[in-house]
């Protein structure tokens, strides 16, 4: 059997509050990475965001709302890193 090495394309972190709360928590973006998110959108009159912007060699997203938090990883897919089917 030949051993096919693992190249995961996307990582997700999913977190369901005990407390469903009223708006997302403002400055988690800033207070994980120092800077400011490349993009920001907000919907349903504040009551859920995403934030999203380059981080190491892809993506990283913040996506909340008033009963779900979610950090997603997204790798840069290029030539090498495709999946050989």
């Amino acid at each position: 059997m030949n051993d096919i090495p693992w190249k995961p394309q996307q990582f997700r972190l999913t977190v369901f509050p005990s407390k469903v709360f009223d708006a997302p928590e403002p400055g988690w973006w800033v207070k994980l990475l120092g800077e400011l998110p490349e993009e920001k959108s907000i919907k349903s009159k504040g009551l859920s965001q995403v934030e999203s912007g380059k981080f190491h060699e892809g993506r990283l997203e913040l996506s909340t709302s008033a009963a779900r938090i979610d950090w997603t990883y997204s790798a840069q897919i290029s030539g090498e890193n495709e999946p050989d089917f």
